[in-house]
């Protein structure tokens, strides 16, 4: 509903940048879910919604209410809030996968917060290439880049220490 009522904004905006992102993770977050129930990963409940609750953010918050324009401060939770969120589904996702399950503490910490500033890096170049190629404004120049690097930093080591206090 969230995301229809996003959609709606984006149209009568005439935003058709947003309007193509917003169906897109529509699309990605469908597929990804009837996957994860057909393939029968289980991957915990609030790792989905975490992952949910953050796109949702995204479009909502950041792209519909402009949050991302009206708050220094946004933008830099909803980075952390990503690389945690991300992070921990990323992780879910490649034990789901191969089946294997990692016993070391600290290799489990290792891989889930090199998965989480991978993802964010990821983030971070596709900002730019949006930037570049499709004339948006995502990023604000080279500090506002680095304190988005910061908050994925804080993101993933937050992500690395719960996988292992949880023993996900």
């Amino acid at each position: 509903i969230i995301m229809m009522i996003c959609l709606i904004g984006f149209m009568k905006r005439k935003d058709k940048i947003l309007i193509h992102e917003t169906i897109t993770s529509f699309i990605a977050m469908s597929v990804f879910l009837y996957l994860e129930i057909y393939l029968k990963y289980e991957i915990p409940t609030y790792i989905i919604a975490l992952c949910l609750l953050t796109i949702l953010l995204n479009k909502f918050g950041g792209c519909l209410l402009m949050l991302y324009y009206k708050s220094k401060t946004y933008d830099r939770y909803l980075h952390a809030l990503g690389a945690f969120s991300f992070a921990l589904l990323a992780y879910k996702t490649l034990i789901a996968f191969s089946g294997e399950i990692i016993e070391s503490s600290v290799f489990k910490a290792t891989i889930v917060f090199s998965l989480g500033m991978a993802l964010a890096g990821s983030f971070e170049i596709s900002e730019y290439l949006s930037d570049r190629f499709r004339k948006t404004r995502e990023q604000h120049g080279l500090k506002d880049t680095d304190f988005d690097l910061i908050a994925n930093f804080v993101g993933s080591v937050i992500a690395a220490i719960l996988a292992v206090v949880l023993v996900l």
